[in-house]
């Protein structure tokens, strides 16, 4: 980037930074001199923004915007998604291993960034592994005390 035609963060009121460092503004064609320039500069924004969705929606939940990139809680906002999506999948893939190692349908965690359908989506996840392992779980039962002679177990 051209950095003799960018502005400081004092010299305009909407680049300052916040307490964490981030820049408050998203658009820098409103600070720069040469508007050739900012329109270069917020070309390259969106062309990051729309790399980094493009991998998201690819699957690839690691892709992050740094918080510098110009696009200020835009960037925020699409890396928080992108960490509740990885989390997810992770919770997916956790569970799917206890069912697949363990047999059994482990204790849902309440995971404090999953709100809205997101939780009604795990819930679900977790329900349909019920609703396939006990069954499966009493059919065992029954077989194991068929096998050892008990004829009076019954399917629940």
């Amino acid at each position: 980037m051209d950095t003799q035609n960018q502005s400081t963060a004092s010299e305009s009121p909407a680049n300052e930074s916040d307490a964490s460092g981030d820049l408050v503004g998203t658009k820098i064609a409103e600070t720069d001199v040469n508007p050739a320039t900012a329109e270069i500069v917020n070309t390259q924004y969106r062309q990051q923004l729309i790399i980094a969705l493009a991998a998201v929606r690819d699957g690839d939940f690691s892709v992050r915007l740094p918080a510098d990139n110009g696009l200020g809680e835009i960037a925020k906002l699409f890396n928080e998604m992108v960490s509740v999506n990885e989390k997810f999948a992770d919770e997916v893939d956790r569970v799917s291993q206890v069912v697949v190692e363990e047999g059994k349908v482990p204790k849902p965690t309440a995971i404090k960034e999953f709100k809205g359908s997101w939780v009604s989506s795990m819930d679900a996840v977790n329900a349909t592994l019920n609703s396939l392992i006990t069954p499966t779980i009493d059919m065992a039962r029954v077989l194991h005390a068929v096998a050892k002679g008990d004829l009076s177990e019954k399917f629940s």
